[in-house]
């Protein structure tokens, strides 16, 4: 038969695989504690990461100070060699949690554990 044969081209580009440093990994808080601990992500690739985001599951936000991270940076990316930190502020006084912090990224996700009370 004629015309079954066909060529298809591809173009194919291998990209690095990210590396990037998340410390701690995990944090405690004590029952009827206020607590504050900073997270940082270094960025130890030779490519940016991108649209960076920083979210705490839905059980943490009753502990967390404003239901929120404190974030110390000031764009959604991190450079190669680069470091972004937020703060966790905890105040386990207002009751327990288990949860993890999610750190998102272009093709990126880590999770931070967190435990208060």
């Amino acid at each position: 038969m004629r015309g079954t044969k066909k060529r298809i081209s591809i173009n194919l580009q291998i990209a690095e695989a990210l590396r990037v440093d998340v410390q701690p990994a995990s944090i405690i808080c004590p029952a009827d504690r206020q607590c504050q601990q900073i997270v940082t992500i270094t960025n130890r690739g030779t490519s940016s990461l991108e649209n960076l985001k920083i979210e705490p599951t839905q059980d943490l936000t009753r502990v967390l100070e404003d239901g929120e991270v404190q974030r110390f940076y000031s764009s959604t990316s991190v450079a190669p060699g680069g470091e972004a930190k937020f703060a966790v502020r905890i105040d386990s006084s207002r009751g327990s949690a288990i949860g993890v912090i999610s750190i998102k990224a272009d093709c990126f996700e880590k999770q931070v554990d967190l435990r208060a009370g």
